[in-house]
């Protein structure tokens, strides 16, 4: 690159950091207005609430990085515009191609970088969210008890306690066990103490009840104690840390080429083959919108009154095409013949965006050169 390449490419690098950091900003902020409620719900800390949100930034960042660009490549080459830079780099010699060159590659290192995130990054992350999320949700909320609610073990078995002692002692309890198909159990006691050996609860009950609903006969049984004791293993009732592994968390192959193993995966398998092919061309518009954004500065006549017009068109189209690319995803979901049209949205426009760079540029050049040899023409009918 030369001199002036370098200082476009200067300033795009510039403002693609600016954008993309206040977009992905602005979203994170929305996202993390989601996770308060939900953070001090569960006595997370700062530090984990922070660590969600920042496991969030990949998925955001491949929808951010394609807008970052197109808007990076409106401003600052509309601003070059606006201030006859570009008419004088013509001038100079360049062209639509050597005017070009920084923002191809701008958008060709941001699409390595989408592709990172759609590839790698995506999947790691969002596993690692999900695992989080599951082990607040279903693990803690099921190991951490608390006072005056009723704290669900799983779905079978469900305590309360009025109140807690500060010497660990529960007063008025009441635990329901529905984990025997044949018979449910509802013990209450006045007051227990309560042992936890990992997910293991031992419970000893003092002075109490233990009422049993035989499902079968329909008959109730009533039993009073002094001393009762239950234990409960949590890991039994809320499944020893395994989940389902959810579609955003699966690596392309994968998603290419899901299972079929199971009822669910054949459900599963439409929408598993457009979340792959939504990962391998979302990227691709990185460069779609680059080449949108310089059509429309460049191709037509000169204007020095400014190209606001263009640049809403510009955005216009981009919208359009975003748009488009969300309704083919969701309609290769369920129509897996649709999976083509993925590529062809993000693709399309900006061939067509670059062949009309190419034309324009070639125009311009046979313009000037025709006007070299009249010139050449004319100074020779000059000299004698």
């Amino acid at each position: 690159m030369n001199g002036i390449q370098r200082y476009i490419l200067s300033g795009l690098l510039k403002a693609i950091l600016a954008i993309a950091s206040v977009a992905v900003g602005v979203v994170c902020l929305l996202k993390s207005l989601l996770f308060i409620g939900y953070t001090v719900s569960q006595g997370l800390s700062v530090g984990a609430y922070l660590y969600l949100i920042l496991l969030l930034l990949p998925s955001l960042l491949l929808l951010v990085l394609p807008i970052a660009v197109f808007v990076s490549v409106l401003f600052i080459y509309g601003k070059l515009t606006s201030d006859s830079e570009v008419l004088a780099m013509r001038a100079c010699g360049m062209g639509n191609g050597s005017l070009a060159r920084p923002a191809v590659a701008m958008a060709l290192g941001t699409t390595v970088m989408a592709y990172a995130m759609a590839l790698y990054f995506i999947p790691v992350s969002f596993k690692e969210f999900k695992d989080i999320e599951y082990f607040v949700q279903v693990r803690l909320a099921g190991m951490v008890l608390r006072e005056g609610q009723f704290n669900r073990l799983g779905g079978k078995v469900t305590l309360y306690m009025r109140d807690r002692t500060s010497s660990g002692e529960l007063l008025n309890v009441l635990f329901q066990d529905d984990r025997d198909p044949l018979v449910s159990r509802t013990v209450v006691a006045e007051r227990a103490t309560l042992n936890r050996t990992g997910e293991i609860y031992k419970l000893q009950l003092e002075t109490g009840n233990v009422q049993e609903f035989d499902r079968n006969r329909r008959k109730v049984s009533l039993v009073y104690f002094d001393r009762y004791v239950l234990e409960v293993d949590t890991g039994e009732l809320l499944g020893r840390g395994e989940r389902e592994q959810g579609i955003a968390e699966r690596h392309i192959g994968r998603l290419l080429n899901p299972p079929t193993a199971t009822h669910r995966d054949r459900e599963l398998r439409s929408k598993a083959m457009a979340e792959g092919h939504q990962r391998l061309s979302s990227p691709l518009l990185c460069l779609s919108y680059m080449a949108i954004a310089l059509a429309a500065l460049f191709v037509g006549d000169f204007n020095r009154r400014g190209s606001t017009r263009r640049m809403i068109v510009a955005a216009g189209i981009v919208a359009a095409v975003q748009a488009l690319h969300l309704l083919v995803i969701n309609a290769a979901s369920l129509n897996p013949a649709m999976l083509p049209a993925i590529h062809l949205n993000a693709i399309v426009p900006g061939l067509v965006a670059a062949m009309l760079l190419y034309r324009g540029d070639r125009r311009v050049r046979r313009s000037s050169s025709r006007n070299q040899s009249s010139a050449t023409r004319a100074s020779s009918l000059l000299v004698p």
